[in-house]
């Protein structure tokens, strides 16, 4: 616990060490009441009781969804852009296989073709069997290209085809006039050579033409499935974008909702526990957070009240009411401590009761507690109010007088005179003094233990002086007395610490 709030503390028993402890109780118990009112509050909990749980489960419930469409989207586009790479892929690959077949059949059947021209009959098996195959090939492409300038094209290439090789296709139906043909020396052998060779270049044009249309076709179906790929990379770049927004908006309010005041409830714990008992939570938020910061002000006015009391109680006489030896002591050390700026000049007297062994012997502790209780209620009004009256134990009183010794000759002036009044206890009248001692700090070194022992030594010489009088302390006559006692004491207090002491 920190020195100032043990200071104020101590402020606070002090100040209600004139009152009794009934009284404090009941005051703290009435701040504890004051503070703590279920009627008032039940309403407000049952109000906000889930408030914080069904904001967080909405903001938790947008984020999961937005994470869901994230990741659908992902997979939409990722199989949007494979589907369409692999149709394009299939597509190359068909399209790309058919016109190698028939650029590959066109070959082998310009050769074919020229072999009947050259030799005659024996090449007519290859020519046919060439001339099959391009057709084949040509029916395939009509069913592979899907493009109407790319079927144009095929329907061209195959009508140029079937022009080109009508003269070798009727050698090939005679076997006497593909020999002739073939033996024929005359110019016309090679007008026939040169008229095949340029309509099979004119073939590979249009199928070099078909095969640039079919390009330009693919090119575009990427570029079409190229600009797909960018909107739903856009569509899933702002879904993200919105998911971290989100994202970022829902920490800044969990930072600003949650783990703000939880690090308050946590700063005021340590507060609290450091011995801030007059700390409390300044917490407003109309949810779980709010309504804990409320219970943790009740539970520290709670637990402020009782640390109050027991405080209390701890320096206090349960007979009496009056500070106890403790409670004495401790404001004493403070009084005449030189390090404290409110230590100044004090006085002390140590207020002995004459004959009250009588008291206890001819009418019972019972009445000698009541006697107690009436002398402690006269002490209380003949000391100031800003002195401290104290029960040491048993019949013995003192009271800490924060003035020059004068002061201090005048309260035990007025002291003897209200005990001197009569006392009526369970019926009877009694009469009764007082011997007191009083002894005033000379300096700074003179702590509070000295002072009380040598108060206590000027009572004992106010008793053998005839009692019921007071005796200022002489440091010249009682000094040594006293300097023999705190000898004694302090050879005691070694024996005590030191379990090797024998005595």
């Amino acid at each position: 616990m920190r020195a100032e709030n043990v200071a104020d503390v101590g402020t606070v028993a002090f100040r209600a060490s004139q009152l009794p402890a009934e009284l404090v109780a009941c005051c703290i118990g009435v701040n504890m009441t004051a503070r703590t009112t279920p009627g008032a509050t039940a309403s407000v909990k049952s109000s906000r009781h889930g408030r914080m749980s069904a904001h967080w489960n909405r903001a938790f419930a947008v984020l999961l969804g937005l994470s869901l469409t994230t990741a659908a989207l992902s997979i939409v586009v990722v199989q949007q852009i494979e589907s369409t790479f692999v149709a394009a892929t299939d597509e190359v690959s068909r399209e790309t296989a058919s016109y190698d077949r028939i650029v590959s059949a066109l070959t082998r059947e310009s050769a074919a073709a020229h072999l009947v021209l050259d030799v005659g009959s024996p090449m007519i098996a290859g020519f046919l069997a060439a001339d099959e195959a391009v057709g084949v090939a040509m029916a395939d492409a009509l069913a592979t290209y899907d493009e109407q300038p790319e079927l144009d094209f095929v329907s061209t290439a195959r009508s140029q085809w079937d022009t080109a090789y009508i003269s070798v296709r009727e050698l090939a139906g005679d076997a006497d006039a593909a020999d002739a043909f073939a033996a024929d020396t005359s110019p016309r052998g090679d007008i026939a050579h040169g008229e095949l060779a340029q309509k099979t270049d004119a073939i590979s044009v249009t199928a070099q033409a078909l095969d640039q249309v079919s390009r330009r076709a693919l090119e575009e179906h990427l570029d079409d499935a190229r600009a797909t790929k960018t909107k739903l990379l856009i569509l899933l770049g702002a879904i993200f974008a919105l998911s971290v927004g989100a994202t970022v908006m829902y920490a800044r309010r969990m930072a600003r909702d949650v783990v703000r005041p939880i690090r308050t409830l946590w700063e005021s714990a340590d507060r609290f526990g450091a011995g801030q008992f007059d700390h409390r939570v300044e917490l407003h938020n109309d949810d779980e957070i709010g309504e804990l910061a409320e219970r943790f002000n009740v539970m520290a006015d709670t637990i402020a009240s009782t640390h109050l009391h027991l405080r209390v109680q701890a320096h206090h006489d349960a007979l009496t009411s009056l500070v106890n030896r403790a409670g004495f002591m401790e404001r004493l050390d403070a009084a005449v401590d030189p390090t404290d700026p409110e230590a100044g000049s004090v006085s002390v007297m140590f207020i002995d009761l004459d004959d009250f062994k009588h008291v206890n012997d001819d009418l019972g502790h019972a009445a000698g507690d009541e006697l107690l209780r009436q002398v402690a209620d006269r002490l209380r009004g003949a000391a100031r109010s800003t002195d401290v009256v104290c029960r040491l134990g048993g019949d013995e009183f003192a009271i800490l007088i924060g003035s020059p010794a004068g002061r201090a000759v005048d309260v035990a002036d007025r002291i003897l005179r209200v005990l001197e009044q009569p006392f009526t206890v369970h019926g009877a009248l009694i009469r009764i003094g007082a011997s007191i001692g009083i002894a005033s700090q000379r300096t700074a070194a003179d702590s509070g233990d000295y002072l009380l022992r040598a108060a206590d030594v000027a009572m004992y010489a106010a008793k053998g002086q005839g009692k019921h009088r007071w005796q200022y302390f002489n440091a010249h006559v009682h000094g040594p007395i006293v300097d023999i006692a705190s000898s004694i004491l302090g050879d005691l207090e070694t024996s005590d610490r030191d379990p090797s002491h024998t005595g």
